[in-house]
């Protein structure tokens, strides 16, 4: 379904589930907002590794509500997100290139990792591809560290975060 074979995850510990951000810390002008099946079309389009099959996944995911995390401009544009698979799987993290730079990567992840802390749920796991050199650092920068990949079956890193804004 998705480009590359190997994929890896980063495991969302305990102690990152207490930590999250709200929408007075996001920069002013953006807000936290719902991403909904409307929008599965725009994320398709702006992640780089999905293939045909990304599309009809995606409105899957959101028509059923799966938990997910977006920053929205004042007028409605859906500028940072990411997504979550129903095999508990964090995915499709991105930042328009108009709004980088401003911790935006950060505030969706520790926000769905909120949401999943608030559903009960004490881990998250992400996939990243391992040739996804850029998803990679930037899950660095939020304190992802390679664990045993035989602990969950994929190639895994551990996460704590270590910026706040």
């Amino acid at each position: 379904m998705f480009l590359g074979v190997d994929t890896g995850c980063v495991h969302v510990i305990k102690e990152a589930l207490t930590l999250f951000v709200l929408s007075s810390d996001l920069p002013e002008g953006l807000q936290f907002g719902e991403i909904t099946e409307n929008h599965a079309q725009q994320i398709c389009g702006e992640w780089k590794y999905g293939t045909a099959e990304s599309l009809p996944f995606s409105r899957y995911i959101l028509r059923n509500r799966f938990p997910s995390s977006g920053v929205f401009t004042q007028d409605g544009r859906l500028v940072a997100y990411i997504l979550y698979r129903f095999d508990g799987m964090m995915f499709s993290g991105f930042v328009h290139p108009d709004v980088r730079r401003l911790g935006l990567f950060q505030a969706v992840n520790y926000n769905m990792v909120e949401k999943l802390a608030s559903s009960g749920q004490d881990v998250g796991l992400l996939t990243v591809e391992p040739f996804n050199a850029g998803s990679l650092a930037s899950n660095a920068k939020l304190g992802a560290k390679k664990v045993d990949p035989n602990d969950y079956g994929h190639e895994c890193y551990k996460f704590t975060p270590v910026l706040k804004f």
